[in-house]
């Protein structure tokens, strides 16, 4: 998300101004929340928030927060923030055959990330929802990071697998074409973001990509060494 140095900074969203960590990520505690994602033992790890927001950007999520499956997964906590007791709604994060999961919600796939890692996706994700703008931080070599198009591929994964890539898709992207290196990594990563651009549905990326996987194509032949994929490329273009 958006970098901060201070703690009390805050972002506008779709529901207005949330407040920062020191970290620079929405801290997503809200006051009348009703949903308790459980992410970890910390308090930043904690996230309460607004049931409507995941089930109104998912099918997948208003199914699990409705009906048998949300009665008996209801329960009453202390609010971390004003130290209040709410009844809330619970997703907690777990594994199921080697992969995290929010507990009553399908399984995205099997992933290899490390458990910090899947709590800051999950957090990047919900904050995606709440309409929270993603920042990546400037390159100097032309190109994203290849941490970024990590970070990128597990977000779009995790909206694809929730219904929710009609959301976490435009922002993504918006995201990257933001750092001023998009065009220029495109250039240089091309098939990595062909990818994207074909899981976001995003034609002008793809365009570019594809374009761009052409002009090199005498340069990544599979025959041979380097002349003699160029041989084989002009055979058989005549």
């Amino acid at each position: 998300m958006a970098n901060s140095s201070t703690a009390d900074a805050t972002i506008d969203t779709f529901y207005g101004p949330i407040a920062l960590d020191a970290s620079g990520l929405p801290q997503l505690q809200f006051d009348d929340g009703d949903l308790l994602v459980r992410l970890g033992d910390t308090p930043q790890d904690t996230l309460l928030l607004h049931s409507r927001v995941p089930a109104t950007a998912s099918y997948v999520f208003r199914r699990g927060l409705t009906g048998q499956w949300a009665a008996e997964k209801t329960t009453w906590l202390r609010h971390p923030a004003t130290k209040t007791v709410v009844q809330v709604k619970v997703l907690a994060l777990s594994v199921v055959d080697e992969t995290f999961v929010l507990e009553g919600t399908p399984l995205p796939g099997k992933t290899s990330i490390s458990l910090t890692s899947a709590r800051f996706l999950f957090r990047t994700f919900f904050g995606l929802l709440y309409g929270a703008p993603l920042q990546f931080s400037a390159s100097t070599d032309g190109r994203l990071s290849q941490a970024i198009i990590d970070l990128v591929s597990g977000l779009g994964a995790l909206a694809e697998w929730y219904d929710c890539l009609h959301i976490i898709g435009p922002a993504l992207c918006n995201a990257m074409r933001e750092t001023g290196v998009f065009w220029s990594s495109i250039a240089k990563q091309r098939l990595s973001h062909a990818r994207l651009a074909k899981k976001f549905r995003d034609s002008e990326a793809m365009y570019a990509a594809v374009r761009h996987m052409i002009a090199h194509a005498p340069q990544v032949g599979i025959i041979g060494d380097a002349n003699d994929a160029r041989k084989a490329w002009h055979t058989r273009k005549s």
